[in-house]
């Protein structure tokens, strides 16, 4: 199968000194987010969340066979060990969490990437619209701070690395109800250009959404980044962001 494809200002707590967290946290270093996506960026800002960019370079087909939510998850966890090698070959991989995520759309069964050119992205959309499909966004985590080795854990010049890192990774389903579109409509929506570089070839969070009748699930999914589940899993790898 194949992809078609705030920082807020420092403030004084106002909690109790004697109050103690029920988990050890430790802050890292850096938080590198594994993507040129505007959209996962701006999600990441608004939770204020302090990261670098550093975009990974990949081939993003996925082995034929695989569901939707493990397929974004092999996806996006070659992004995440792109970056890792990466940080590994300039010796500057310690104590940093690597965020990288993968989205695609599903409708019956079928894989819906990023359109080829116009013509792609109006038969996508012609396909999709007064219907529902679903989205899914793979995230993988690598922390190069904890103790412990995952399975998942590069080989080669990251090996010196394999005591202190930790990989995690899972998989978020939204579905969205798109109106009917007239063709008109469509052609219109892809004159904007906003259709191009979109997962399903259209944005939720831009002109989009007024396409959009309903949405089960997480907003932020669609958008890139789910980012209430990505808050979740952090804090239970023991990091504080």
């Amino acid at each position: 199968m194949k992809k078609t494809a705030l920082t807020d200002a420092p403030h004084k707590s106002t909690a109790p000194e004697n109050i103690k967290p029920s988990y050890e946290n430790t802050k890292p270093g850096k938080i590198i987010l594994a993507s040129e996506s505007p959209r996962r960026r701006e999600i990441l800002e608004k939770a204020g969340v302090e990261f670098e960019v550093m975009p990974s370079y990949i081939d993003e087909t996925f082995p034929d066979g695989l569901k939707p939510s493990e397929a974004v998850i092999f996806v996006a966890q070659k992004k995440a060990e792109f970056v890792l090698k990466a940080l590994s070959e300039a010796s500057n991989s310690d104590n940093c969490l690597i965020i990288a995520a993968d989205t695609i759309v599903v409708l019956e069964e079928k894989v819906i990437g990023k359109p080829a050119d116009e013509t792609d992205a109006f038969n996508i959309l012609k396909s999709i619209q007064g219907r529902s499909h679903s989205v899914f966004t793979g995230v993988s985590l690598i922390n190069t701070k904890q103790d412990g080795a995952s399975e998942n854990i590069l080989s080669g010049k990251a090996e010196s690395l394999r005591r202190k890192i930790t990989q995690k990774s899972f998989a978020v389903k939204t579905g969205v109800t798109l109106k009917p579109m007239t063709d008109t409509d469509i052609a219109k929506y892809i004159k904007t250009g906003e259709p191009m570089d979109k997962a399903g070839a259209y944005a939720v969070q831009g002109r989009g959404c007024v396409f959009v009748e309903r949405i089960n699930g997480d907003f932020y999914n669609v958008m890139g980044l789910p980012v209430s589940r990505l808050y979740s899993e952090i804090k239970e790898m023991g990091i504080a962001i």
